[in-house]
């Protein structure tokens, strides 16, 4: 006796979304002959996948979290000094995903960078919670939103997928948009700001 597997017939429209970093535009859909999408060896619809992975990505940075910005960044303000504290964790932070697919000098970098914007954001912000929110929205925007690698990492979705267009160093290349240019700059824009915000801050506390 054989057996023939069915295979369903192609009504999901697989949509690409060309990048420049954060930037994506659509393009003209092609079929693909699969409703449904494999996310961590189940079958799930587009609504279920991205609730998994949103919880997933929740779990994932409030750890990170909890260890980097709040106890590490938190015991070594009291010895070393604030500044000091954010850059030993934020190099900590870099190390830390030295083992992704992709990795290179410059996403090492770039996420070290990503140590310092997330613990100024808990020093400016007094929270943990604070840093824990932002981490969770630049991996959500990237997972979830854009279907992008985040960290070198690729997570299977439905329906679409981001493909970068250009040099490595401005769209991340492997690494996922958040190890290209765009997103150093948009961190630097951030930090500048908090900075600049810093004397209204204090006057506010």
């Amino acid at each position: 006796m054989s057996t023939t597997a069915h295979r369903p017939s192609p009504t999901t429209s697989w949509y690409h979304f060309h990048t420049s970093g954060l930037i994506g535009s659509p393009t003209v859909p092609r079929m693909r002959s699969e409703a449904r999408s494999q996310f961590f060896g189940c079958t799930f619809s587009s609504l279920s996948a991205a609730f998994s992975l949103t919880a997933f990505l929740i779990i994932a940075a409030l750890g990170e979290e909890l260890i980097s910005r709040g106890y590490l960044l938190t015991t070594l303000r009291d010895g070393l000094g604030a500044a000091a504290a954010v850059g030993v964790t934020s190099v900590l932070f870099g190390a830390a995903h030295l083992r992704n697919a992709g990795v290179t000098v410059q996403s090492f970098c770039i996420v070290t960078l990503a140590g310092v914007f997330l613990g100024a954001i808990r020093l400016a912000l007094r929270s943990v919670y604070a840093s824990s929110a932002a981490h969770v929205a630049w991996n959500w925007v990237l997972a979830v939103a854009f279907h992008a690698s985040v960290s070198g990492i690729h997570f299977d979705a439905p329906d679409y997928r981001t493909v970068e267009q250009g040099p490595d160093w401005l769209t991340g290349g492997q690494w996922g948009p958040e190890g290209g240019l765009f997103a150093a700059l948009g961190m630097l824009g951030v930090l500048a700001y908090l900075h600049r915000t810093r004397p209204r801050r204090r006057e506010e506390s």
